[in-house]
């Protein structure tokens, strides 16, 4: 019997940023745990890095027995560098998020009978730039989550 995991959105995700690595042949896509993380990392530019970032409860139920919804949400932080000049990192970054966004806004995993809804696009934190030139753009989505609850009487 298949366990159920409330991560599962995580691999299907990195699965579907997979493609770009064709227009982009030295992107390097991964999962981190934090911001932090991704931004102390020494890592090889051009990066996604995808991230949990917590949840909100949809229903408002105890839940007991009952399907019940949760927004998960999910950042994808796209990392570049362009060494001949600062505006051309931005630049580098831009192209991608752009990519990003198109193969993740609007997207249903695994289709209606997973319980994993349609991402959707939500305000993200400001860009970091650092003082070698990479450029870290936060992209944020939500997900929606169905989980049952507690069976029977507890």
């Amino acid at each position: 019997m298949d366990r159920a995991n409330y991560l599962a959105l995580e691999p299907l995700l990195l699965e579907r940023l997979e493609p770009l690595t064709t227009d982009w042949p030295t992107l390097r896509i991964e999962a981190a745990r934090d911001v932090a993380g991704v931004l102390a990392k020494d890592q090889r530019l051009p990066s996604l890095c995808v991230l949990y970032q917590g949840d909100a409860a949809v229903d408002a139920t105890d839940g007991l027995g009952q399907l019940v919804h949760a927004d998960q949400r999910w950042a994808v932080v796209v990392a570049a560098r362009d060494l001949r000049e600062a505006a051309a990192g931005r630049v580098s970054a831009g192209e991608l998020a752009a990519a990003v966004i198109a193969r993740l806004q609007g997207w249903q995993p695994n289709g209606r009978e997973s319980g994993l809804g349609r991402l959707r696009r939500q305000a993200a934190p400001a860009p970091v730039y650092s003082n070698e030139g990479a450029v870290y753009l936060p992209l944020t989505f939500t997900c929606r989550v169905l989980s049952r609850g507690a069976l029977g009487d507890l």
